[in-house]
């Protein structure tokens, strides 16, 4: 996310867990500046400053390097971003989609404007994660279009399009344990699509600009719910993301 750090962001989720379990390579990328040049006007966004960086020349180069040296299959590289990352994740998905495997976004979207130009040779899988009382990333479409992105069921709407996938399944994820007062998780999945690239809406009802994660840290980040808003805790955000990215391989 804008302003945010590799280590920042290790600490905060549980990929680290995962690779360990799973064997599997975590790369923590880091844009200059500590932002990322997401294509979004500067005037639309919340970060202290924009990035004038190529940073998808820079996230390019970086999943070749990573073939290259043998750590990664070049059909089985994975990419997914918070906030200013997650609008960085869909501009790669657009602009350089046959680096990666899928995307997964997680409280971002995705410019209105991007949709003219996105390229989208082959279907891959999305996997989409958003609060719907995020102060900074809007969930209704309504208050995304005055800051001319995407709400988040639009955006799922619009990949699964593109997927050719089509009508969505639903569920609601049972609570787990304690959680915030007044959140709860309901996931919108598109499995019959092109290619077998599904497309999933995870919308935390009530949750802020934060990603879910379960089980609750054993220290509660009062400052940081007061700032961002609630972070639901029914789902782990890197389990759920590796799960699909499990279930939509591409081989």
């Amino acid at each position: 996310g804008a302003l945010g750090s590799p280590h920042q962001i290790r600490d905060y989720m549980n990929w680290e867990r995962i690779a360990q379990r799973e064997g599997v390579i975590i790369v923590y990328p880091a844009g200059l500046g500590r932002t990322w040049n997401d294509d979004r006007p500067a005037a639309t966004r919340h970060a202290l400053r924009s990035s004038t960086a190529d940073d998808v020349a820079f996230l390019t180069r970086l999943a070749d390097s990573l073939i290259a040296d043998g750590l990664a299959a070049r059909r089985q590289i994975y990419l997914m971003g918070i906030s200013n990352g997650g609008f960085m994740t869909l501009r790669m998905a657009c602009e350089a989609p046959e680096r990666f495997a899928g995307f997964g976004v997680v409280i971002g979207s995705m410019p209105l404007a991007k949709a003219q130009t996105c390229r989208w040779p082959t279907p891959k899988p999305v996997a989409i994660v958003s609060g719907t009382d995020d102060r900074l990333i809007p969930y209704t479409a309504a208050a995304a279009a005055r800051m001319k992105i995407f709400g988040a069921a639009e955006l799922a709407d619009y990949w699964a399009k593109r997927n050719g996938c089509g009508s969505p399944g639903h569920q609601a994820v049972p609570q787990a344990g304690t959680r915030p007062a007044g959140t709860s998780v309901a996931i919108r999945s598109w499995t019959e699509c092109a290619a077998g690239a599904g497309v999933t809406l995870v919308t935390i009802d009530g949750g802020g600009h934060q990603a879910p994660i379960s089980p609750a840290p054993a220290r509660g980040t009062p400052l940081l719910n007061a700032v961002l808003g609630p972070r639901n805790t029914d789902i782990d955000t890197a389990e759920m993301l590796w799960m699909f990215f499990k279930g939509n391989g591409r081989r």
